[in-house]
């Protein structure tokens, strides 16, 4: 955006426990031309589900496998917090997608082009 105009700010709760995997998503974000991502991490599930309680992120990005939850039991608690903020379930289990109830947009982000856009 070169024309003065400020990018959008998205504040991010990332749930991850691995910290290579941690920093390659920050380092996506950081890489947008569109929008200014502010991420906060959370290592388990219990410290992100508290930090969601505070409330003020657009976005959760989690892991479904933390040391303190695993699979469908780390989406559900999620989205049963969240309180309509939207949730991207990380994984690298091409099976982790059909776990996942079907509740709204589930494709991979890969298929997305850019935040908000389907």
């Amino acid at each position: 955006m070169g024309d003065g105009m400020k990018k959008p700010e998205i504040k991010v709760l990332l749930i991850e426990d691995n910290p290579s995997d941690a920093l390659v998503i920050r380092k996506m974000l950081e890489g947008s031309t569109n929008n200014v991502f502010t991420v906060v991490d959370e290592s388990g599930l219990e410290d992100g589900l508290k930090r969601i309680a505070k409330g003020g992120f657009d976005v959760v990005l989690t892991d479904l496998g933390l040391p303190d939850s695993c699979g469908l039991e780390t989406f559900t608690r999620v989205h049963a917090s969240a309180g309509g903020v939207p949730i991207l379930v990380l994984s690298g289990r091409e099976d982790d997608r059909e776990r996942v109830p079907d509740i709204g947009d589930t494709r991979p982000l890969s298929e997305c082009t850019q935040y908000g856009q389907k």
